[in-house]
């Protein structure tokens, strides 16, 4: 979408139109390892060369005239190839690489699921302004201090490296006791040496050892490495610094509205205790490591346990697992609002978006609701405590000028769910109390343009698989598909599961590990052996309204006496692969740092046996384990699956300045407009900002060396 960059005029719903215009930003050259390359929005890819014309062959000499024969009849003109329909490539007609034809096609083939808006919003363009602005605005946080985009800002995922460790079992959505409360402690400084968190003497010996190297019932499964092959087993988790925990105290306010930060008192709960440490109250930390947001559009639940539910109730996360979640809708008079329960289809990126507000951990004090949160925010200007680049490709040109999110929500949204005075006979508006509708849409339609599809996979994919890989990044692609099994679970063209429309069904049967049994499973989700089960349940644990997140624990009929158990516990959602190489530390506890780490442990076959819950295919990769250097192929595979434009920042991944907290050092995340951040510049790895000492406002981008 593209934002005309002169002067705004008129009502903002018809600058926001000019929004639906296709992005096509100039194409910019850099050269990285040595190739240049272009970068391009989804629409504009860069097209493979075309094959080189062979050279005409040779003038033959003229011959003597001969006499005219008599005219021949003339032959039927062979009907010219046709041209390609609309929105067909070129590249979709040349010849498939028989080697390659079962994997993944370019993400630009996969359609984005589609989801009916019709009833909420009036303008879509006008939508993906408010949602740009909420995902990245920090006067979101009861501190006044904390965005979305806090967590979510390199490559969509977290790179800080001061005061991001939480003990291990205190993910969010766990129990509410935790039952470690020992861990490295609030404020410290993560270091190389710390990773991988479970670190072998020898980090390719097999973990688990199977009698006669088959799978028998009653046969006993023995870890050949419990004891002397394991160096360091560390069961912390590398969260995401989020805010100050206090007791909510109502809005302070200041002429005209309400200021950014609200009124706090001290709280001394169990938790807050957990993050104290020298008579201070640290910043809280997430008990998961920070998923990126970047493809999350394609996903059919989200957060790595899943509870992020594909249909969006309006209210929170729980879609139609919360049968009391309602939403206010004026009637035909606009005179009255009145209840109304909702469920939005393929919504899963709403459904994620209305928690981290209220989270206590993430961004809002004790007790905070949304109507709450919408009472300030409605009053303030977008992202005025921070710096839009003049060249936005969403927020550019001073479409936010003179602007209150309040005119926003107008510009984006149908009268019908704001425009009743207040609700419930109270003092609320109904655009207060719908507030957590509006932010949940706006933000969906605004990371549905989050598609990282310029890479040079893609390029390969749409080339037939015939050109643009060297024979390392080929003989990796190789193992990912064979021997490696990788893409028995990172399937499809976003190299993940649980896609909405990937033909998987909700629940689905597998053969176990161990003691040839089959279990019920919910589909994309797997316990893989990074931590013992009991650590994090995953999708096995509960949600907040203490029923099961597993759609297999909530189908009683599927678990019947002498049919298949459940495999839940201790099992994660599949991430995407893409961006890899820039979305570290991984796994859902954030325990390795760097992607040989990764590879090492599915070579391995994982770190712990897990035997109940345990995925068949992480059972290690014998070819890896045989010859090390093939682990070079496999990462430089990884490696092709990096977007372009979010290496640098270009649209859509450019953004708004944003300052987040380091332990207690500020570090500043510059602006950028549609062509990335300047100076030949790119953003780095963790391990290579780790390597550096921590993250710091000059070390999280640089000039790559050739």
């Amino acid at each position: 979408m593209r934002i005309s960059k002169s002067k705004l005029v008129g009502a903002i719903s018809l600058a926001l139109v000019m929004l639906a215009s296709t992005i096509t930003p100039a194409d910019a050259q850099r050269t990285r390892s040595g190739r240049a390359t272009s970068r391009a929005t989804r629409a504009s890819r860069t097209q493979p060369p075309a094959p080189p014309v062979e050279p005409e062959a040779p003038v033959e000499p003229e011959a003597p005239v001969e006499p005219e024969e008599p005219v021949e009849p003339v032959e039927p003109v062979e009907p010219e190839e046709p041209a390609p329909a609309p929105g067909q490539r070129e590249q979709d007609r040349q010849q498939i690489n028989r080697e390659f034809a079962v994997a993944p096609k370019a993400l630009d083939t996969l359609e984005l699921p589609s989801v009916d808006l019709s009833e909420y919003i009036a303008d879509e363009a006008a939508a993906v302004v408010l949602g740009k602005a909420f995902f990245w605005d920090q006067q979101m946080g009861s501190d006044g201090f904390v965005a979305c985009a806090t967590c979510h800002y390199h490559f969509g995922i977290d790179v800080r490296t001061a005061n991001t460790v939480a003990p291990g079992g205190h993910a969010s959505a766990q129990a509410k006791n935790f039952t470690d409360l020992s861990f490295y402690g609030p404020g410290q400084n993560l270091t190389p040496e710390m990773f991988p968190f479970h670190e072998k003497v020898d980090p390719l010996k097999r973990t688990i050892d199977f009698p006669d190297e088959e799978n028998l019932v009653g046969e006993n499964v023995a870890p050949n490495d419990h004891e002397e092959n394991i160096l360091r087993d560390n069961d912390d988790v590398v969260g995401s610094q989020g805010i100050q925990r206090k007791k909510y105290n109502g809005q302070n306010t200041v002429a005209g509205g309400y200021a950014a930060a609200e009124r706090g008192k001290k709280d001394n709960s169990a938790t807050t205790k957990l993050f104290r440490s020298g008579g201070k109250d640290w910043r809280a930390v997430t008990g998961r490591n920070a998923p990126t947001t970047y493809g999350a559009a394609f996903h059919k639940r989200l957060f790595w346990d899943g509870r992020a539910e594909n249909q969006f109730n309006g209210v929170n996360s729980s879609g139609d697992r919360d049968k009391k979640a309602r939403v206010w809708k004026a009637n035909s008079r606009g005179t009255r609002a009145i209840k109304k329960r909702i469920s939005i289809d393929n919504a899963a990126l709403a459904s994620l978006s209305v928690e981290p507000p209220l989270d206590t951990l993430e961004t809002s004090f004790i007790g905070r609701t949304f109507a709450d949160l919408g009472k300030k925010m409605l009053s303030l200007e977008p992202l005025a405590t921070q710096t839009v680049h003049p060249d936005d490709s969403v927020l550019g040109g001073g479409i936010l000028e003179g602007k209150t999110y309040a005119d926003l929500v107008r510009a984006a949204f149908k009268p019908e769910w704001y425009q009743v005075a207040t609700v419930d006979g109270g003092t609320t508006t109904q655009m207060e109390a719908n507030f957590s509708l509006f932010w949940g849409l706006a933000q969906m339609v605004y990371m549905r343009q989050l598609i990282p599809d310029s890479t040079r996979y893609d390029d390969f994919a749409n080339s037939g698989f015939n050109n643009g890989f060297t024979e390392q990044e080929k003989e990796g692609l190789r193992i990912f598909l064979n021997e490696g099994k990788c893409a028995d679970c990172h399937r499809g063209p976003h190299f993940a599961a649980a896609i909405v429309g990937d033909g998987e069904e909700p629940i689905e049967t597998m053969v176990m590990q161990f003691g040839d049994v089959s279990k019920n499973y919910d589909s994309g989700f797997y316990n893989i052996g990074v931590s013992p089960t009991n650590k994090d349940l995953g999708l096995g644990g509960k949600g907040a309204d203490g029923k099961p997140l597993s759609n297999t624990l909530r189908v009683p009929s599927r678990l019947r006496r002498g049919g298949p158990k459940a495999a839940v516990n201790g099992s994660f959602k599949v991430p995407t692969l893409r961006n890899i190489q820039y979305t570290g530390p991984y796994m859902h506890n954030g325990s390795m740092s760097t992607l040989r780490q990764v590879i090492e442990f599915y070579a391995r076959g994982g770190n712990f046996a897990n035997e109940a819950d345990r995925a068949p295919n992480v059972n290690g990769i014998q070819l890896l384990r045989d010859d090390p250097s093939k682990i070079d192929a496999l990462e430089a595979f990884l490696h092709t699956l990096t977007d372009e434009n979010s290496e640098i920042n270009a649209a859509p991944f450019d953004h708004p300045s944003l300052v987040i907290k380091n332990g207690d050092d500020s570090v500043e995340v510059e602006e950028s407009g549609r062509d990335g951040i300047p100076g030949g510049r790119s953003l780095r790895e963790f391990d290579e900002i780790l390597e550096e000492g921590g993250l710091t406002t000059e070390n999280r981008t640089g000039v790559e060396e050739d």
